[in-house]
């Protein structure tokens, strides 16, 4: 099912501005923790409409990445793939679903507050190898205007073939 996910992830990505991860990243998960990883499709006609990609670990299921296509939104297809991952928990017996990280009050946020996810605040930190001289960084909040704001403004905007053979480039290079 990598492809039915990988498809519907770059799209997404995409639309949010964001270089797409490189499939062997995936690929590579895969194969170094197959029991750890499972994916979810959605198919409306025999194409993939929408994908999770889950994670296990003791008694947690979390899906650290979902896509659905633009296509696929009208018919709530991001409902289903939802309800079928939390009832793939229930059924293997787990106590917890993570939903993963969102923006407070951001549409991802709300999405997942309607499924009864509550908050929970993550503290982030900074390592960088082989340069003990540089001060850790505190992430900040995305810019409203800044250069970061225009090129995500800008790579939503590339043809979806121009933004896939260039993500996997660029996406291993950017600061977080």
């Amino acid at each position: 099912l990598l492809d039915d996910f990988y498809g519907p992830f770059c799209e997404v990505m995409r639309d949010l501005g964001t270089p797409v991860y490189p499939r062997r990243f995936f690929e590579t998960l895969l194969r170094a923790v197959p029991e750890a990883c499972t994916l979810v499709s959605a198919r409306i006609g025999g194409q993939p409409m929408g994908a999770a990609w889950l994670v296990q670990h003791r008694d947690t299921l979390e899906i650290p990445w979902a896509a659905t296509t633009a296509a696929a939104k009208p018919k709530a297809v991001n409902m289903l793939m939802y309800h079928e991952v939390l009832k793939l928990a229930v059924e293997r017996g787990l106590s917890r679903f993570d939903f993963g990280r969102s923006t407070v009050d951001s549409g991802p946020y709300r999405f997942k507050r309607q499924w009864g996810a509550e908050p929970v605040q993550l503290h982030w930190a900074q390592w960088t190898a082989n340069d003990s001289k540089q001060s850790p960084r505190t992430p900040r909040p995305p810019d409203s205007g800044g250069l970061m704001h225009r090129a995500t403004e800008a790579w939503s905007r590339l043809p979806l073939g121009l933004a896939n053979r260039l993500g996997p480039l660029i996406s291993p290079k950017l600061p977080w």
